[in-house]
């Protein structure tokens, strides 16, 4: 009688077949048992065995005996080894079919709780982590996994609250811009700013950074909040004005406030798009990424304008938004 019986071979009906196919499930059965035992003892000889181990446990879940409990166990060793060789996707697996053939197996929880922590997959591994505990509430290696997916999980909650926080941030302040007819284009000085945005109070007013830059000394004074309302006089008064100390570069003390004069250079930028501004605003929101920011013209291309540069005279009794919009 062949060892294998094709589809749609009629079902043996006579002792001697049936006497037949019960030694073949037999040896299938000693077979997968000896496979098994096998991979537990190459686990144990150590790591340059792990594959053979692999390899004897892929083998017995090959012969495909009905023993829900054995296949269950070859699956859960399997995972065992997957982890040791750092292979989490696969060990994650094992254990999935590990736990469908044997829902009660703890050990399956455990190894697929914990490939699930290394692969990120939070939920799932809080999911094997938790039914794992149901089977085996003092089981400190699993309790010790819940707490890390349930850390996780509540810092990635904390992260995308956050997240919307800032973006709804940006959005407002964007608003705010627009209606002010205020245009925003890339900074030209970033790196003596810290890449400092502008922010938006409980009041709707907008505070700036505002950078002054003495190019014949090669030196800046850096304003970290200006406020929108306030004039760039007041502001040089606190700095040159009487009673101010001392600027240790001016030795020959020609920055007065009499003598100092403002002035900004206009198109010297390209105006960002709303969703380009809101992208800016977020830039410092390290490693964060927001999709429905994102805009088709992504082009970062040198800045040709219509119109000429030329340098522009600021009065002192300007407000800050006077020369950005």
């Amino acid at each position: 009688m062949a060892l294998f019986m094709p589809n749609g071979t009629d079902v043996p009906e006579t002792d001697a077949e049936r006497a037949d196919l019960d030694a073949i499930q037999a040896l299938k059965e000693s077979s997968a048992i000896e496979y098994k035992e096998d991979g537990n003892k190459f686990v144990k000889m150590g790591k340059k065995h792990y594959s053979d181990a692999i390899d004897c446990y892929t083998k017995a879940i090959g012969q495909k005996i009905p023993d829900t409990l054995h296949n269950s166990v070859c699956y859960a060793n399997r995972a065992h080894v997957n982890l040791l060789l750092g292979n989490n996707r696969r060990a994650f697996e094992d254990a999935q079919e590990a736990i469908k053939f044997n829902r009660a197996n703890v050990k399956a929880y455990f190894r697929g709780a914990k490939a699930a922590l290394a692969l990120k997959l939070i939920p799932e591994a809080l999911d094997m982590a938790e039914k794992g505990l149901e089977l085996d509430p003092l089981n400190t290696e699993l309790k010790k996994i819940g707490d890390q997916a349930k850390a996780i999980h509540h810092e990635e909650d904390a992260k995308k609250k956050r997240d919307s926080e800032a973006l709804e941030k940006a959005k407002k302040l964007t608003a705010l811009l627009e209606g002010r007819t205020v245009n925003i284009g890339k900074a030209t000085f970033n790196h003596l700013t810290e890449g400092r945005k502008p922010w938006v109070d409980k009041s709707a007013m907008i505070h700036w950074p505002v950078l002054f830059v003495h190019a014949e000394v090669m030196v800046s004074d850096f304003i970290e909040d200006f406020f929108e309302m306030d004039t760039f006089g007041g502001h040089l008064d606190i700095n040159y004005g009487d009673g101010s100390p001392s600027l240790l570069w001016d030795t020959r003390h020609e920055y007065t406030r009499e003598r100092v004069e403002l002035y900004y250079l206009s198109n010297a930028a390209k105006p960002l798009s709303n969703k380009h501004v809101v992208r800016w605003l977020l830039e410092n929101d390290v490693g964060r990424q927001f999709k429905d920011v994102n805009d088709d013209d992504d082009s970062d291309g040198d800045y040709i304008s219509f119109f000429p540069l030329h340098w522009k005279r600021l009065s002192h009794c300007r407000v800050v938004t006077c020369f950005v919009s």
